[in-house]
C-alpha cells in the first residue's frame, strides 16, 4: 500500500516538474514540448508531448528527474529481469502451441498420405474392364479401339 502511494506521489510530482516546463530538453538533445507522464514502470516513464507519445529509460533521465521519479536502480533492473523472464515464458509457450499445431497437422497429412496410398494400390490390383486394344482419353471419357492388323498387313474396318 505504501509502495502504491509512493509512486502515485512521485508520478504526480513529476508531471508537476514536467508541467512546469513548457520545453524539455533530453540528454539526446532532443526537445519536447508541454510533456506530461502518461505511464511509469519502475524502468521506463511514458511521456506524452505535443508531437506524440515516448517511453524513455528513467536511466537516461538528468539526475534531478530521476530523483523526482524516485527512480531505484535496484528496483528497476529487478523488473526488467521480471519482464524478460516472463517474455521468454510467453514465446516459448507460443512456440510450444505452434509445435504442436504443426505436429498435429503433419499427422492429418500423413494419415491422408496413407488413404490415397491405399486407394492407389486398391485401383492398381483392381482389374482393368478395358480390353488389351482398348485405350481411354480421360478428358473426354471417350474410349477407343486399336485396330489390330490382318494376317495380310491390312487393317479391319471394324
Amino acid at each position: 500500500m505504501k509502495k502504491s502511494i509512493l509512486i502515485i506521489l512521485a508520478a504526480i510530482t513529476a508531471s508537476f516538474l514536467f508541467a512546469a516546463d513548457t520545453e524539455y530538453r533530453l540528454a539526446n538533445g532532443k526537445v519536447i514540448r508541454n510533456p506530461y507522464i502518461i505511464d511509469r514502470t519502475p524502468a521506463t516513464v511514458s511521456i506524452g508531448h505535443d508531437s506524440g507519445v515516448m517511453t524513455l529509460s528513467i536511466a537516461d533521465l538528468p539526475e534531478e528527474t530521476r530523483k523526482a521519479l524516485n527512480f531505484d536502480p535496484a528496483a528497476a533492473k529487478a523488473y526488467l529481469e521480471r519482464t524478460a523472464k516472463q517474455q521468454a515464458q510467453a514465446t516459448q509457450r507460443r512456440m510450444a502451441e505452434e509445435n504442436q499445431r504443426a505436429a498435429a497437422e503433419e499427422q492429418k497429412l500423413q494419415k491422408r498420405i496413407r488413404e490415397l496410398e491405399a486407394e492407389n494400390k486398391k485401383l492398381k490390383s483392381t482389374p482393368s474392364i478395358l480390353n488389351s486394344n482398348q485405350s481411354v482419353d480421360f478428358n473426354t471419357g471417350t474410349i477407343f479401339i486399336r485396330h489390330r492388323p490382318l494376317r495380310n498387313g491390312r487393317h479391319s474396318r471394324y
